[in-house]
């Protein structure tokens, strides 16, 4: 295929591409390169993983309307199932504060309007119509803070000291853990006999 590119338009090429530029632009340009450097429709196809016909199309979009055409998106989004009024209903009924998950909205779509929405959809469309999700905490955030420092000494009124630790059962001192310390003199008779493995 013939197709050659001037000085002026490799430039152009060259400056968008060191600008910030989507990666579906980014495809178009490079594909722009390589076939003027002379690698057919099919090389340039499988180094960007696209099909041959989208790299004649860019081709065709490039000759017909020029350099700007190429550099333009026509992607459009899916319009969603609900329709204007059915989306400001619904965003009055979570402006009143009814709504706790996702999943309860999920359950008010298909009673109200019969529209099945996977969970992850109702989140998606929440976040797309502006609502904002804020997890209640359970804390209470004024606490009394006479009955934390009560309770604060009490606890550090029965804390056993750095190198002292209290026994379970009684208040007799142990010794700190990582020591040991045979019961039995060593060299007697028990103390050999009375190992167990």
């Amino acid at each position: 295929m013939d197709f050659s590119l001037d000085q002026k338009q490799r430039r152009a090429i060259l400056d968008q591409l060191r600008s910030a530029v989507s990666s579906k632009i980014q495809k178009r340009l490079y594909a722009m390169l390589w076939l003027d450097e002379g690698k057919s429709v099919d090389d340039v196809a499988a180094l960007l993983f696209v099909t041959p016909r989208c790299v004649r199309d860019w081709l065709r979009i490039f000759r017909n309307k020029g350099f700007e055409a190429v550099l333009v998106l026509h992607y459009k989004g899916d319009a969603g199932n609900l329709t204007p009024s059915q989306l400001d209903r619904l965003k009055s009924e979570v402006a009143t504060g009814r709504f706790h998950c996702a999943r309860q909205v999920q359950t008010y779509l298909l009673d109200v309007f019969g529209l099945d929405y996977s969970l992850s959809g109702v989140k998606r469309l929440l976040h797309r119509v502006g609502c904002s999700y804020h997890q209640v905490s359970g804390f209470l955030f004024k606490a009394d803070h006479d009955k934390q420092q009560a309770f604060v000494d009490k606890y550090r009124a029965d804390a056993p000291g750095p190198r002292e630790k209290k026994d379970a059962t009684s208040s007799t001192r142990v010794t700190p853990s990582g020591v040991w310390r045979p019961s039995i003199p060593v060299g007697s008779c028990e103390a050999n006999g009375s190992t167990s493995a």
